[in-house]
């Protein structure tokens, strides 16, 4: 980079008028139409209220040529420095700040820092004609701060050894001389680098630095599509932990964990990326102590890409574009101090944790995001960092194979516009550190199975959502930014869990009533009704739902088929959000029959490959019976039945049991009611019981009572003074209007076996055991589905 007090051609701003150049009048310059604006010096220091300085203001044209031009000159604060018609700058005030900006051809330069300050005493001012070059560091390795020494040749001065040395232009000049050496007729002088107070008796500044027309460094780009293309990485520690590896992948710096010894396999066809930055930086002096250093405005944000992850691992990677370099505009001896870059761009994220395939997205992100960002030492120093964006435009149209259908994966995705505040050191990018980083957009996530994987797992269904990401973070260069300004800062970082924008379909299913009877021959059957009601059915303010499916559990194995004829597939209109459907049964269905709901869903006008569970248990049951008379009424003891005859039924009408012990191996369902009610310590058991048509009531005197097979009852299910019941295990059945109730049980201490995946159409009642703590009643009662729920009077 060739420096401004260097040449007369430079890329931040433009060095004195003094080199050499008259001005001109208006018009193109001589190397073809201007294409921007800018004034010099790069900075103005006057030490007293009446010193003056000329500025010059430059067209510039295409080839970087620079063509003295006259302009408009203007004062942020003229009451401290004012301007004349001719670029004429005049100290009104011993002390204050202003910038001045001028306007030709339609162009408005970057602005440029004047200060009126009184240097230390004995200061030697160089204007940026006397220094030669650019400044070196003495010692590359050392940590940059006061104390800090670099090496600068001078023209026509031989300053001496600890004598304060300040440049009067836009030169990075400041610090202790420590050291001289004659090259020729110039001079080698090492500087230590001091802090504001050790340069000026006292310096106030207080101006808000527009940035719309800040000096640019060009980010580097590169051409062609984007593959990862991994630096070598440090392992953070044994051979079997995560590490963090740097990649390219086109114009996009990228990180990533992962395993060691992996390359990130990301591959990057199409990117389209803009960036358009409004925004103003806040710099507040006191007494040569920082007070602010702040930027704030709007940042305009587009992203198009699409990454693509061939996923055989658990692995993630960040990649940012910086699009925009925005130099901030502050020269002279205070850029060494608080001077630095801003960064912005957009970003994506994409993480995989599969075993198969190409998955990623084509994805899309728009938005405009307001920011407030640096560092604010009004009350106590702090980084502050706030972002909020308005409702974004965007998609993340998933590429998603076909897979087995016991398989999971999780794909997330994220797209944002991103803002960096680095200070230091403006020639040096080592020596600038980053403050502060933040970034805000969009995450879109899938967590999908296949069918199966979904029915296998009581506790998981397929979901995908959309919801804002906003995160902002100090970096680990810190203390080094401290140190620089002499203050002291506290670590940030804040990435809050934000409500979903839009998440996919999700419900409830249902079959009505909970048992039916069978046909025979060719009479038909009672008919069932089966419901699945779907909230919410939009994504993204776009109808979602393509068909609802579904299925029955059949064989040992458990396999899905599809359900009975009429019942298989209900196919969705715009905005439907409930789904219905009737079957009937044939004998050979006798029993318990378990039936799974699906929702085909679309995304961004994609249909998603895998069908989504509409609950974590998206099941419902049914009972179906045979001809009453093969299910007689039983009461035990008496009415002729003793133990081995119940334990050869498979159906009972309705069940009394008033003695034991008794175990009822074979019945699987009880067409009406079930009443157990011993008054003396019995076993009771029912290891394959699955429905109970009408109410179950349980009052007897075991220790443990284990309906686990229980699938559907279609009133209600109680258990009530059990005086020595300690454990109760129920399976995840659907149970009717009367609810369900475990009351006055006085050493029940164990529900964990009470299933979550229970459906009460009535209310659950859970009170007065007093050997059930009343944390443990809540949290089963939390995770039961009920219509209402009433838990107290429960132990401690």
């Amino acid at each position: 980079m060739r420096h401004a007090w260097a040449t007369c051609l430079a890329m931040v701003t433009v060095a004195a008028g003094a080199c050499g150049d008259d001005p001109v009048g208006p018009g193109d310059p001589p190397g073809g139409p201007a294409t921007s604006l800018e004034i010099g010096p790069g900075a103005v220091l006057l030490t007293d209220a009446g010193a003056t300085q000329q500025l010059t203001a430059f067209a510039i044209d295409a080839s970087g040529g620079r063509t003295p031009v006259a302009a408009t000159f203007r004062s942020s604060h003229p009451g401290t420095v004012t301007v004349s018609d001719e670029g004429l700058l005049t100290a009104v005030t011993a002390a204050g700040s202003t910038f001045i900006v001028a306007e030709a051809g339609g162009f408005t330069s970057p602005p440029i820092l004047v200060l009126v300050a009184e240097p230390v005493d004995g200061a030697l001012l160089v204007s940026d004609d006397q220094v030669v070059g650019e400044i070196a560091p003495v010692d590359p390795l050392a940590p940059y701060g006061p104390g800090w020494e670099y090496r600068v040749r001078l023209r026509g001065i031989n300053p001496p050894v600890g004598q304060v040395v300040l440049a009067s232009g836009g030169a990075p000049i400041g610090g202790l001389v420590v050291s001289t050496s004659p090259v020729g007729g110039e001079t080698d002088v090492v500087l230590e680098l001091l802090p504001l107070s050790g340069m000026f008796k006292n310096l106030s500044v207080n101006v808000q630095l527009p940035l719309a027309n800040a000096p640019l460094a060009a980010p580097a780009l590169r051409t062609g599509r984007g593959t990862a293309s991994p630096a070598p990485f440090a392992a953070r520690g044994g051979a079997a932990r995560r590490i963090e590896q740097e990649f390219a992948i086109g114009n996009f710096e990228c990180t990533a964990e992962i395993p060691p010894a992996f390359v990130f396999p990301i591959t990057l066809d199409v990117v389209d990326v803009s960036v358009d930055p409004n925004l103003i930086y806040d710099v507040v002096i006191e007494g040569s102590a920082v007070r602010r250093l702040v930027a704030h405005g709007s940042i305009a944000a587009r992203l198009s890409a699409n990454p693509l992850v061939t996923a055989a691992l658990e692995a993630k990677a960040e990649c940012l574009q910086t699009v925009r370099l925005i130099i901030l505009p502050i020269g002279g001896p205070v850029a060494l101090i608080i001077g630095g870059q801003i960064p912005v761009g957009v970003g994506f994220e994409v993480g995989a944790k599969a075993t198969f395939g190409q998955l990623g997205f084509d994805a899309f992100y728009e938005a405009s995001l307001t920011t407030e960002f640096g560092i604010d030492c009004t009350a106590q120093c702090e980084v502050i960092a706030e972002m909020t964006t308005s409702p974004p435009a965007g998609f993340f149209k998933p590429r998603i194979p076909s897979f087995a259908d016991d398989l999971r994966f999780a794909l997330t995705g994220s797209a944002f516009g991103f803002a960096k505040l680095t200070i230091g050191n403006p020639t040096v990018r080592e020596l600038r550190f980053e403050t502060v980083k933040l970034k805000a957009g969009i995450e879109q996530s899938f967590d999908l199975a296949g069918r199966t994987a979904q029915a296998n797992d009581p506790a998981y269904a397929s979901t995908y959502t959309l919801k804002p990401v906003l995160e902002f973070k100090t970096s680990s260069k810190l203390d080094a930014v401290a140190n620089l300004l002499e203050i002291t800062l506290a670590e940030l970082s804040f990435a809050p869990n934000l409500p979903v924008i839009s998440e996919s379909p999700r419900g409830s299913f249902t079959i009505s009533p909970g048992s039916v009877a069978a046909g025979e021959g060719s009479a038909l059957g009672e008919t069932a009704t089966f419901t699945v009601t779907l909230d919410p059915v939009d994504y993204f303010g776009a109808y979602a739902v393509e068909t609802v499916d579904i299925f029955r559990r059949v064989g040992p194995a458990g396999t899905l088929e599809p359900g009975r004829p009429g019942c298989t597939r209900v196919e969705a209109v715009q905005d439907q959000a409930e789904f219905t459907c009737q079957a009937d049964f044939l004998a050979e269905h006798a029993g318990s029959q378990e039936f799974f709901a699906f929702a085909n869903t679309r995304i961004y006008g994609i249909p998603v490959p895998v069908p989504l569970e509409v609950a974590a248990d998206g099941k419902a049951a049914v009972v179906v019976t045979t001809a009453p008379e093969v299910c007689p009424n039983i009461q035990f003891p008496g009415f002729g039945a003793d133990a081995d005859s119940v334990a050869k039924l498979t159906c009972i009408d309705n069940l009394i049991v008033r003695g034991g012990p008794v175990a009822f191996t074979a019945l699987t369902q009880v067409l009406n009611d079930l009443t157990v009610s011993s008054g003396s310590a019995t076993q009771v058991t029912f290891p394959v019981l699955s429905s109970i048509g009408r109410n179950g009531s349980f009052e007897f005197q075991a220790t443990a009572l284990d309906l686990s097979s229980l699938r559907s009852v279609g009133g209600g299910l109680f258990f009530v003074n059990m005086l020595e019941m300690v454990s109760l295990t129920i399976g995840g059945a659907t149970i009717g209007g009367g609810g369900m109730a475990i009351e006055f049980n006085p050493k029940l201490s164990d529900i964990s076996g009470v299933s979550c995946g229970l459906v009460i159409q009535g209310q659950l009642s859970i009170r007065n055991n007093a050997s059930l703590s009343q944390a443990d009643a809540l949290a089963k009662a939390d995770c039961i589905t009920a219509g209402t729920k009433l838990v107290s009077g429960n132990g401690p």
